[in-house]
């Protein structure tokens, strides 16, 4: 679930109308306080007080369900792109808190214009794939995109380069 942002005279009344609103009790909601809001002088210049509420423990989407949203997606904008690839659904390297939810893995023949000039067009394409998937499930969808293992190879000539020039 999203934000849900409520405005209220107090803080407490904005409170109480999200809770009406979303039928929940107290300790099920997260809330962040946007603006206390201004009482002004004799009503005059006052302003509401915003709240932010969140529901706690939401469900979230699991990983095979965004994997299969990613891999449709792409295989949708690849046909409107008149490409004839595949794309295949690769476990991702587990590296940490940043690491993606997803990996697809493009193959076919001649695909260097999805790569592009040092690999613009593809973080271009996997920039779109993120935006659409996320606003999908309405969270952050954390795709990685790689064509025939371009990145991986691009990574190793950097490592290289950069150890050649430490030298």
């Amino acid at each position: 679930m999203e934000r849900l942002e409520i405005s209220g005279k107090t803080v407490e009344e904005a409170t109480e109308r999200a809770l009406q609103q979303l039928g929940v009790s107290r300790d099920q909601i997260e809330i962040e306080v946007v603006s206390k809001g201004k009482s002004g002088i004799l009503g005059l210049g006052s302003e509401e007080a915003r709240i932010a509420v969140t529901l706690k423990g939401a469900p979230a989407v699991q990983a095979p369900q965004v994997a299969q949203l990613a891999k449709q997606t792409l295989d949708n904008l690849l046909g409107h792109m008149g490409m004839s690839a595949s794309v295949e659904v690769r476990q991702p390297p587990q590296t940490g808190e940043g690491a993606p939810a997803v990996s697809l893995d493009i193959t076919g023949d001649d695909l260097g214009i999805l790569i592009g000039r040092r690999g613009e067009t593809l973080a271009s394409l996997q920039y779109v794939l993120n935006l659409m998937v996320s606003r999908s499930i309405k969270a952050h969808a954390g795709i990685n995109v790689d064509v025939e293992g371009y990145k991986e190879r691009r990574a190793e000539a950097l490592k290289t380069l950069a150890l050649r020039m430490a030298e």
